[in-house]
């Protein structure tokens, strides 16, 4: 996974694997997180399920050069998540 910080003065990329970030232990946190603070209904099952096909399809998300997250604010800051 590939995340792309770009400021205004400077650019960093980070590097660490996929299966670092997402995995069960993610999966059940960010379920948590959703359960609390908004009105998602989604279960620890089907987040790990999720995490699983992101995991599975990982080569060809990155062969057909898809971004997760592409954010830019309008102060000209950008992130792009990447596999």
């Amino acid at each position: 996974m590939r995340i792309y910080v770009a400021e205004r003065t400077k650019k960093r990329t980070f590097r660490f694997p996929t299966r670092l970030a997402v995995n069960r232990l993610t999966a059940a946190i960010a379920g948590a997180v959703l359960r609390k603070n908004t009105d998602v209904e989604l279960s620890t099952a089907a987040l790990v399920r999720l995490a699983r096909e992101i995991n599975r399809s990982k080569a060809n998300l990155r062969r057909m050069h898809v971004p997760l997250v592409d954010v830019e604010s309008s102060g000209g800051e950008r992130v792009l998540i990447s596999l």
